[in-house]
């Protein structure tokens, strides 16, 4: 799941909508958590989880799981879980933590910011970040505050390990497509950005969020190493 917020920029791109201190994050509520399936090609291999509560007037904290399920660990066992801290007011990322268990490989990774000097730190390890730099998981959550019109693009800052990157986002086009046994009206982005996560990432990354104030992610898709890896939203519990 968590591959399908992290992106790299492959170039410039036309009619950029820059992060401004304009956006109603009310839309949040107090909290949010979308489940959704995780197809392999066409087998269900594992559930996924995208979170968002609100921990002060001005905090959110923003946080995913996913992991394989039983029949499918003895091939590959994942459970991952990544959580951040968003600061509204200032609109930038706190803190990024990510603990991934995948196969035989485990690594786990806290990112802390120093906002009096706009720097990131990592054990020993610092470097420079701007002042709205996101972290790849409260990116996602960024777009979906955007009005997105087909043709236009979002782009931000995103740090990740010891790295700030440029983020693109296109905005591709209208598109209604079914989800189980629901058809949704959505809007297809595609974000540049390719990192280590749950699955590898080869080639491009697809996004469908519902086409209204809210945004849904319902459905992310890419390739990667062997066929392609597709999360479908299952269930969404909003409190209020």
């Amino acid at each position: 799941m968590n591959k399908f917020i992290k992106f790299i920029i492959l170039g410039t791109v036309p009619n950029i909508s820059i992060l401004a201190a304009s956006n109603d994050y009310s839309m949040f509520g107090a909290k949010e958590e979308i489940v959704y399936n995780v197809h392999w090609s066409f087998i269900s291999v594992g559930r996924a989880m995208l979170g968002i509560q609100r921990v002060s007037s001005s905090t959110l904290r923003v946080y995913s799981t996913a992991e394989s399920y039983k029949f499918f660990d003895s091939f590959y066992k994942v459970r991952d879980s990544v959580e951040s801290l968003w600061d509204t007011r200032f609109e930038r990322s706190l803190k990024f933590a990510k603990h991934l268990r995948e196969g035989k490989k485990s690594s786990d990774t806290e990112i802390i910011i120093d906002t009096a000097t706009d720097t990131a730190r990592l054990g020993e390890d610092k470097w420079k970040v701007t002042r709205n730099a996101l972290d790849v998981l409260s990116a996602l959550h960024y777009v979906r505050l955007k009005k997105l019109t087909p043709g236009t693009t979002v782009m931000m800052d995103v740090y990740t390990k010891k790295k700030l990157w440029p983020l693109v986002v296109d905005v591709i086009k209208r598109e209604t497509i079914e989800v189980g046994d629901k058809k949704y009206d959505t809007i297809l982005v595609e974000p540049k950005m390719r990192e280590e996560g749950i699955f590898k990432a080869k080639g491009r990354i697809w996004v469908w969020l519902t086409d209204d104030e809210k945004k849904i992610p319902v459905r992310m898709s890419s390739k990667v190493l062997i066929g392609s890896v597709s999360v479908d939203m299952t269930e969404i519990i909003n409190i209020r």
